[in-house]
Order: C-alpha cells, then sequence, then structure tokens
C-alpha cells in the first residue's frame, strides 16, 4: 500500500516525521507550499528530507485567490484553506495512487477534524499515530527542535503568514510567526 506522510511544516507533523524514520524506504511525504508560511515550516522541510523522506511539495498561490475573491473573512477563509491547502493536497494524493494517509493530528487540536483516525474515505486509510499524544508529549519528543514559539504555549502555525482571520489554523498566533 503506497503510503503519505501529510505534513504541513508544523510541530505535530515534525515529530511524525521522526517518530516515522524507520519507514523512510515505505513513506512518501507532501507538503502544501503558500509561499506564505513562517520560516519554521521551510526549516522543517528541510529536516524531514535530511532524514531520507522523498519530499514532494506541492505548491499554491492564495494571493491569486485573493486577488479574484477579495481578503479572506470570517465568513469565506475555510474556502480560501480549502482551495490553496486541502484540495491541492487531496489531488496530489489521488494523482500519486497512495492508499494511506499519515497525518500528525492529535485528538487534543482545538480545529475540526474531518476524518477520524481508521477513517477509510474514496479507498484511502486515515491513519493518525500521535492522536493520543499531548502537547507536552510531542514537545519533549521533538526536544531542541522545538521552536522558541512552542516553547512560550503558544498552540498551532499559520498556513498564511498574512492571512487577516484570527478562526484561521494558528491565526491567533499569527504576530510570534511574524516575529520569527
Amino acid at each position: 500500500m503506497r503510503a503519505v506522510i501529510q505534513f504541513s511544516g508544523g510541530r505535530d507533523s515534525l515529530a511524525l516525521a521522526y517518530h516515522m524514520r524507520a519507514l523512510t524506504p515505505f513513506v512518501d511525504v507532501v507538503m502544501v507550499d503558500t509561499g506564505d508560511m513562517p520560516l519554521y515550516a521551510y526549516e522543517n522541510k528541510a529536516l524531514v528530507k535530511s532524514l531520507g523522506f522523498n519530499v514532494h511539495v506541492v505548491q499554491t498561490h492564495p494571493s491569486d485567490w485573493r486577488v479574484e475573491n477579495g481578503q479572506p473573512d470570517g465568513s469565506n477563509w475555510t474556502v480560501c484553506c480549502y482551495r490553496n491547502i486541502w484540495l491541492p493536497m487531496s489531488e496530489f494524493i489521488e494523482a500519486n495512487g497512495y492508499r494511506q494517509v499519515i497525518r500528525g493530528t492529535r485528538r487534543c487540536d482545538p480545529h475540526f477534524h474531518g476524518v477520524m483516525p481508521g477513517d477509510i474515505v474514496d479507498g484511502v486509510l486515515y491513519t493518525f499515530p500521535l492522536w493520543d499524544w499531548t502537547d507536552k508529549q510531542v514537545n519533549d519528543y521533538l526536544g531542541p527542535l522545538l521552536p522558541e514559539a512552542y516553547r512560550n504555549d503558544v498552540n498551532g502555525m499559520p498556513d498564511c503568514l498574512t492571512c487577516p482571520v484570527m478562526e484561521a489554523c494558528g491565526g491567533k498566533n499569527r504576530e510570534v510567526w511574524n516575529a520569527s
């Protein structure tokens, strides 16, 4: 079964990649690059490549979506994320015949889970090896690889630093990531 790690560039994705590193010959990694992510996400991509994973990057341009649709707001930000992150990631997975998606999603994550561990959607099995890990367990596991922001109780990293929506993933912490 072809398997791929969905990699956001954040703390949980990095912990997952290190946790799965013995499987590098059998598991690929895919990351959506919005061109507007914190430097930390790009640094983590390089770390994951150094582990030996075959890393695929899907490039998107949320700025183009904003020109056509205006700035995301409280009513449409999920559409922007869908078009620029979730849909391109899903299309890549389908086009490349992956049958298992491995995510760093955890039960304690504050956002909505579209799929749950063990779900099979369109013939693709979703697994979440870190599902029961706490923030402390992830932080301890990463040790010195944990960025300063997470050491200061920041929870979440924005996919787009210039997104004005506070409800978006990591939006409440955007100023911390802009400074790092």
